[in-house]
């Protein structure tokens, strides 16, 4: 097989060799991919195959066939314009690097003469070794009339230390591209080991560890090339909307080119993060840019952001609690969906519903919040002729998908009454359509963002038992949820999911202790229909407080009478040390049949208490 050739970003071989199979005998499902960069000149791909191979590899020159450690390296071209013809016409080695500061052209040197006998470190202390052998494990091989000299053998200590560690053949490139030094890789999060072979990174992450992509199951042949499908391993997610699985297709632009068309769901991420330090305090940061990026995360601990363009606007919340740092994130912006459509049409909106929407987002602008809009990718085709502006310029422009015979729009149902068209975001046309139908939307309502709305994807099994799971634990945490709807309302704070339940169950009072042995938490309630009960004073609320083994309630709120007709039935304290001796719940004694102490320090027991009776459960051990 023609070795494949790295150049410009692109991967060179024959046609012929391409066809024949070439991915799919090489590409196996045990193979992992080693880079993916997309970008808008180009898009390097490399895979980490089977033991012993070797996918894509710098050009040496066919006079030089012995490899040298480039830390070994001496310049044979220290003048400037250093190039392969004129390193050649003196008789030298060439071989390209990306790491800085290593010659490319070099004196050619006895490799067996690098390292003295004595000092070899026996790189195949095991029976069957061989040159071919001891090549494959990234070593030197070198007879030698020293019968206790190995003959297989690594350059360095060091060297051998980390090829021990980490074999050359479970290495996956963690910095493909030009610039590559130790300070840089380790800034990544990646491990840093010189090696004497060629074609093997020096800036790396374990194969067997957990970051990358595998590829699912052997690529699939099509008319033009193949397919793959690509895993993402268990790797921590930091912004948590990773692409997983990536369906790709690998196929021929050119004669000497591969083109690579994703078809993976591609639906945005915010790239907002939020660090908790050592001392507990927190704060975030949120980069606002829609180009494509890349954030590694490094032990060090550090972030780097990566992105090939557009505006750089990073905003920092200095918190200092979590909770106020989520507060600082959405105090600033407010978004409309699809309600404020009229009849869910892009680019308008319900002048009859939403009147008076353009002087209200004047007022949040002048007070410093921003309004962010929502799109579909569908217009509807079917409204009266000379009333609907995207439709009538998308139909004259032509960028609508088109069936199969490549002239009828293709149509579907959406939100909008009547059939829809899809804009074909590949036409160069669409983008024009695109633009000038924002500016128009801009010029009646002056939003600031723009939130593009997806299918959410297909739904299985697995989809419905983890929806199962979620439910129940929705209705058990229903009083809690609500509440946090409240404190979202009023302060901005993080919900964790909307309500769903039957209102007139008992209350259960959850304890969660922390270390010191103390709680505290918060009930908002109120009819669960009015939208203005806050404003008219209209409901209950109440705070809680654990410590000193008691727990106090005070009642902030009491302006919904429907909260008489609740009760409180049950007191989980979980983190408790010891069963108690007994338990006064306003001065009453409770039953110790109604007690119940896990050896998980789980402590449960059952009241009747409504809940607008501020009550104290006082813990005493008799």
């Amino acid at each position: 097989m023609e070795k494949w050739r790295e150049r410009d970003g692109t991967i060179k071989l024959s046609v012929g060799e391409f066809n024949k199979g070439t991915l799919q005998s090489y590409g196996t499902s045990t193979g992992i991919v080693k880079y993916l960069e997309i970008s808008a000149s180009k898009m390097l791909f490399v895979l980490g195959l089977k033991e012993g191979t070797v996918l894509v590899q710098p050009v040496s020159s066919s006079s030089c066939l012995a490899s040298i450690a480039p830390q070994l390296r001496k310049d044979c071209h220290p003048d400037p314009g250093a190039f392969e013809a004129s390193c050649l016409a003196r008789n030298c080695c060439w071989s390209p690097l990306k790491t800085l500061e290593i010659p490319w052209c070099f004196e050619k040197v006895d490799l067996c003469s690098v390292v003295p006998d004595s000092e070899r470190i026996d790189c195949h202390p095991d029976s069957g070794a061989n040159e071919e052998a001891c090549i494959s494990r990234g070593c030197q091989w070198c007879a030698s009339d020293n019968a206790t000299a190995p003959f297989c053998f690594y350059n360095s200590k060091e060297e051998a230390a980390c090829s021990t560690r980490f074999p050359i053949q479970k290495r996956i490139d963690c910095h493909p591209h030009p610039g590559a030094s130790q300070e840089v890789c380790e800034t990544k999060g990646c491990f840093w080991c010189p090696t004497t072979i060629a074609n093997v990174p020096w800036c790396f992450y374990p194969a067997d560890g957990p970051y990358g992509y595998t590829m699912k199951d052997a690529p699939q042949k099509t008319a033009l090339g193949w397919r793959l499908t690509l895993t993402k391993r268990d790797s921590i997610s930091l912004f948590g909307n990773d692409i997983s699985p990536v369906v790709m297709d690998v196929e021929f632009h050119t004669e000497d080119r591969l083109r690579f068309k994703a078809f993976s769901n591609l639906y945005g991420v915010h790239p907002f993060y939020m660090c908790i330090e050592n001392d507990f305090n927190a704060h975030g940061v949120l980069l606002l840019n829609s180009n494509a990026q890349d954030v590694t995360l490094s032990p060090f601990p550090s972030l780097t952001f990566r992105t090939i363009g557009g505006i750089l606007d990073f905003y920092m919340f200095l918190g200092p609690t979590p909770e106020n740092v989520i507060q600082q994130y959405t105090e600033d912006v407010q978004y409309g969906d699809i309600d404020q459509m009229e009849h869910h049409l892009d680019f308008t909106y319900d002048k009859a519903s939403f009147a008076g929407l353009p002087e209200y987002i004047k007022e949040l602008k002048n007070d410093g919040i921003h309004y962010v809009i929502i799109l579909d990718p569908f217009v509807t085709k079917d409204e009266p002729l000379g009333t609907y502006k995207p439709y009538e310029l998308g139909e004259e422009l032509g960028i609508w998908i088109n069936n199969s015979d490549g002239f009828t729009p293709a149509i579907g149902k959406a939100w909008p009454p009547g059939d829809s068209v899809y804009p074909d975001y590949t036409n160069p046309q669409t983008t024009e359509w695109w633009t000038q139908m924002c500016i128009d939307y801009k010029n009646t309502i002056d939003f600031d963002g723009i939130w593009i709305e997806q299918d959410p994807g297909a739904f299985g099994e697995e989809f419905a038992a983890i929806s199962r799971s979620a439910l129940r634990i929705r209705y058990l945490l229903l009083p809690y949820l609500y509440t946090l709807f409240y404190q979202s309302h009023v302060s901005g704070n993080t919900v964790v999911r909307g309500l769903m339940h039957d209102r007139m169950n008992p209350f259960s009072l959850i304890i969660a202790l922390d270390e010191r042995g103390e709680a505290s938490g918060s009930l908002f309630w109120d009819d669960g229909d009015s939208v203005d009960s806050i404003e008219k004073d209209e409901y209950f609320y109440v705070e809680y407080q654990f410590s000193n083994r008691a727990l106090n309630a005070t009642v902030v709120k009491n302006g919904y009478r429907g909260i008489a007709s609740l009760v409180y039935g049950t007191v989980q304290i979980l983190g408790f040390t010891s069963r108690p001796n007994v338990i006064f719940v306003n001065g009453e004694t409770i039953p110790a049949s109604r007690i119940q102490y896990h050896s998980n320090g789980s402590l449960d027991f059952c009241i009747s208490i409504n809940t607008d009776t501020p009550f104290a459960p006082a813990f005493k051990l008799g």
